[in-house]
């Protein structure tokens, strides 16, 4: 069940008699000054603002297609010009920490 804080779908899940009792237990108790309307009752889903920004990360980071063009033009330059030179060694030992990170994991 998806929760809408700002909406309180919450309770639309909820049988009708069970919603309209916590609607009307809230309501009084907003009336009498001991609730405030912007606090998060015991059953209420608060996420801290490191997760709300890990969440935006994640937003962005699948929203992007994860290619560097900058880099990409600048390689492409190089291969035109002939001047595109790789490092053989610095790959394979690149390869191999990738290897042994993985093993880690297994």
């Amino acid at each position: 069940m998806a929760i809408d804080i700002l909406f309180d779908n919450a309770i639309k899940a909820m049988p009708e008699n069970v919603a309209r009792a916590r609607r009307a237990t809230t309501q009084d108790a907003k009336a009498e000054g001991k609730v405030s309307s912007t606090a998060p009752g015991t059953d209420d889903v608060v996420f801290t603002e490191k997760a709300k920004t890990l969440s935006k990360a994640a937003d962005i980071a699948r929203s992007s297609d994860g290619i560097d063009y900058d880099k990409v033009a600048a390689l492409k330059q190089q291969y035109d010009n002939g001047t595109l030179k790789f490092d053989f060694n610095r790959v394979a030992d690149k390869l191999i920490a990738s290897e042994r990170s993985l093993n880690k994991l297994f």
